[in-house]
C-alpha cells in the first residue's frame, strides 16, 4: 500500500473510531438532561425514571453477548454496520415514544447497537490500524467517549431551553448513519479472513 493510500486509510479508520466512540459516549451523557422533561410530558415515578435510564444497560448487556457471536459469523464490519443502523433507528423510535412504556422498550434496542459497537469497535480497529498507528487509533475511541458525553452536555443544554428532549434524543442518529456509511467504505478484517480461512483475500486487504 502506497503512502498516501495508507494515511487515507489511517484517516477512515480515525474517524470510524471517533463515530463509534461518540455514539457511546452521546448515549451515555444525553438522558441525564432529557429526563427532566421526559417526566413532565409523561408524569412517570421515580422509579419508572430509572427503568428508563437503565434500560439501555440492559440492551447494552444483550448487545454485547450478541455482538460477539454476530462478529464470529458475520465478521467485525457488518456488525459494525448493524450496529450504526439500529443505533440510528433506536433513537428515533425513542424520540417518537408516547408513553413511558415505549420509550423503555426503544431503549433496550438502542442499547443493543451501544453493546455492539462498544464490543466490536475495539476490535475492529486494532485488527485493521497499521501497526505504527494502532496504539494512538484505539486510544482515539476511549478519547471519543468523553468528548461524546460532552457533546451530549451540550446538545442537552441547547434544547433544554425549548424542553425539546425528543430532538435530544433524536438527533444522536445523525452520527450513527454516518458511521454506518462510513464503514461500508471499510474493509473486512484480514484477522477474520484467515480465521475462515480466506488466506488469499486477507492478503488483498
Amino acid at each position: 500500500m502506497s503512502e498516501s493510500k495508507t494515511t487515507k486509510f489511517v484517516y477512515m479508520i480515525s474517524v470510524t473510531a471517533a463515530l463509534a466512540g461518540l455514539l457511546f459516549g452521546i448515549d451515555t451523557g444525553v438522558i441525564s438532561g432529557a429526563l427532566p422533561f421526559i417526566d413532565k410530558t409523561f408524569g412517570i415515578s421515580t422509579q419508572v425514571s430509572e427503568y428508563v435510564v437503565s434500560a439501555v444497560l440492559l440492551g447494552a448487556f444483550i448487545g454485547t453477548l450478541l455482538g460477539s457471536y454476530l462478529s464470529k459469523r458475520l465478521g467485525r464490519k457488518v456488525v459494525l454496520f448493524i450496529a450504526g443502523i439500529i443505533f440510528a433507528i433506536g433513537s428515533l423510535l425513542s424520540a417518537s415514544a408516547d408513553s413511558a412504556t415505549m420509550l423503555i422498550i426503544y431503549r433496550i434496542i438502542l442499547g443493543l447497537s451501544v453493546g455492539m459497537a462498544a464490543f466490536i469497535a475495539p476490535i475492529y480497529l486494532s485488527e485493521m490500524a497499521p501497526r505504527r498507528f494502532r496504539g494512538g487509533i484505539v486510544s482515539m475511541y476511549q478519547v471519543m467517549v468523553y468528548l461524546g458525553i460532552l457533546i451530549a452536555f451540550l446538545s442537552d443544554t441547547y434544547f433544554s431551553y425549548t424542553g425539546s428532549w425528543r430532538w435530544m434524543l433524536g438527533i444522536i442518529c445523525i452520527p450513527a448513519l454516518l458511521m454506518a456509511v462510513l464503514v461500508l467504505l471499510l474493509p473486512r478484517s484480514p484477522r477474520l479472513l484467515i480465521m475462515k480461512n480466506y488466506t488469499s483475500d486477507a492478503n488483498v486487504v
